[in-house]
């Protein structure tokens, strides 16, 4: 998806081969990503925080709470870090996928929404 590439351009190259390998055909499309509305706190991060975070970060459980977004502004650096590198989240949850790091990069770099 576009979209997960933020405001850039990508160049898809599609090609066909014969059962020789010989190429007979080739074709490109440039897509473009719309620039779109940042994500928000509500509508964006804490349904991921809810569905990745929350079990160790949620309210009254163990781990530095993140369940607001406060925490994610003062924190947001070493959580980014956390997440891309795969330290966080802990088993049994898996791992932010790149579009969701992304979504939360995005967040902090439009000045973290509301």
């Amino acid at each position: 998806d576009p979209a997960d590439f933020g405001n850039a351009e990508i160049e898809v190259v599609f090609r066909a081969r014969a059962l020789d390998g010989a190429v007979y055909a080739t074709s490109s499309r440039t897509l473009r990503s719309a620039p779109s509305e940042p994500p928000t706190w509500s509508a964006a991060i804490a349904p991921l925080f809810d569905d990745k975070c929350a079990l160790c970060h949620g309210e009254g459980a163990t781990a530095r709470p993140l369940h607001q977004r406060g925490s994610w502004i003062e924190d947001i650096e070493s959580i980014i870090d956390n997440v891309r590198t795969g330290r966080m989240p802990l088993p049994p949850v898996d791992l932010l996928d790149p579009s969701e790091i992304a979504r939360v990069r995005t967040w902090s770099e439009a000045g973290f929404p509301e």
